[in-house]
C-alpha cells in the first residue's frame, strides 16, 4: 500500500528550484529602475495630501515674480538658480539648506504657493512630505536616496528635493498655510502646445485672458480653451494657426499683453474721479522735452 502511495504521489514531490542569486538581483534592480523613472507625482501619488487653497499669515501675497517674506511667522523663498532653500523668521533670514528641483522637461512650479499637506512617509521621502497648493499636479518638499545631487543641479521631477535630515528640520518649523515662493530666472524657455502643464503654461493663460481671448481660469493645463484662445492670438497677428507657441511667438505675446495692461493702466487713471484727462499729445510744458 505505501509502495502505491509513494508511485502515485511521486510526480508531485519535484524538487523546487532553486532562483539563482544574480537572477534576483537583476530583476530588483530593474523593478527599482522603472520606479525612480516614474514622476514624483505618479509614483507617490497614493501618499499625497489634496491641494487646499491657503491664505497667508500675514497680508496680502506679494506680487507676480517677487518675493517679500511674510512679517509676522514662517516664510520660504526656494531659488533654483542657486539651489538652496531658505526659511525666514518674521521677515528675517533664519536657516538655508541645498535643494534640487526640477529638470527642464519636467519644471518645478515657480511662483507663489503655500504649504498645503505636511506628511510623514518612508521610501522616496525620506521620511518627510510637504505639499504645495499646485493647481496642475502634485508637488511638495521632500527628501530624497540620491543627495548627492542637491545643490548642484536640478534632476527632478517637478518636487524639490532635500536632505533626508534637513527636510525633517524644517518640518518642525511650518505649518499648514506657510507661503512657498519658488524663483528660477535661468528656466529655460519650452514650446507650449496642448497637453503641457507648468508655470510658464499658467503664464500664458494670464496674457492671453489680459488680451480677452482666453475666458477661462488660470490653471497651467493646456487643453482646449488655451488651445482655442491661442488660435485667435495667432489669426489676429497673421502668425501661422497651429496651436503652438514658440520663443517669436512668446515674445509677441508679451509684448502685446504688456501693452494691454498699459492701456487698462491708463483708462484706470482717467476713469478714477478727481483725475484730470490726460492728452498724450498735449503733455504739461515740464514733461514735454526738448525738441528734436
Amino acid at each position: 500500500m505505501s509502495s502505491l502511495t509513494v508511485l502515485i504521489f511521486k510526480p508531485f514531490h519535484r524538487k523546487k528550484r532553486k532562483l539563482s542569486l544574480p537572477f534576483a538581483l537583476l530583476f530588483v534592480l530593474a523593478v527599482t529602475s522603472v520606479f525612480f523613472a516614474l514622476p514624483d507625482y505618479w509614483r507617490f501619488h497614493p501618499f499625497y495630501p489634496a491641494a487646499v487653497s491657503r491664505t497667508w499669515k500675514s497680508g496680502e501675497p506679494p506680487a507676480a515674480g517677487e518675493f517679500l517674506p511674510a512679517a509676522q511667522g514662517y516664510s520660504i523663498l526656494i531659488d533654483l538658480d542657486q539651489l538652496t532653500l531658505t526659511l525666514y523668521e518674521d521677515g528675517e533670514k533664519f536657516k538655508a539648506w541645498p535643494v534640487s528641483g526640477g529638470k527642464k522637461e519636467t519644471p518645478s512650479p515657480t511662483g507663489q504657493w503655500q504649504v498645503a499637506g505636511i506628511s510623514r512617509w518612508g521610501e522616496g521621502f525620506g521620511g518627510s512630505w510637504l505639499a504645495l497648493n499646485v493647481p496642475w499636479g502634485k508637488y511638495g518638499i521632500h527628501g530624497t536616496v540620491e543627495p548627492w545631487f542637491l545643490g548642484k543641479k536640478n534632476v527632478s521631477h517637478g518636487c524639490i528635493r532635500m536632505k533626508n535630515g534637513d527636510v525633517a528640520q524644517l518640518k518642525k518649523y511650518v505649518a499648514v498655510g506657510t507661503p512657498v515662493f519658488i524663483k528660477q530666472d535661468s528656466a529655460p524657455f519650452r514650446i507650449l502646445k496642448d497637453g503641457r502643464i507648468g508655470s510658464d503654461v499658467m503664464q500664458l493663460q494670464k496674457m492671453l485672458k489680459t488680451l480677452g481671448y482666453y475666458k477661462g481660469g488660470a490653471d497651467g493645463r493646456f487643453g482646449r480653451g488655451t488651445l482655442t484662445a491661442l488660435h485667435h492670438f495667432q489669426k489676429a497677428e497673421n502668425l501661422k494657426i497651429d496651436g503652438v507657441m514658440g520663443w517669436e511667438s512668446w515674445q509677441l505675446l508679451c509684448l502685446r499683453a504688456e501693452e494691454a495692461a498699459a492701456r487698462q493702466a491708463v483708462e484706470n487713471l482717467v476713469g478714477k474721479p478727481g483725475k484730470k484727462h490726460i492728452n498724450p499729445a498735449r503733455l504739461p510744458k515740464e514733461a514735454a522735452g526738448p525738441a528734436s
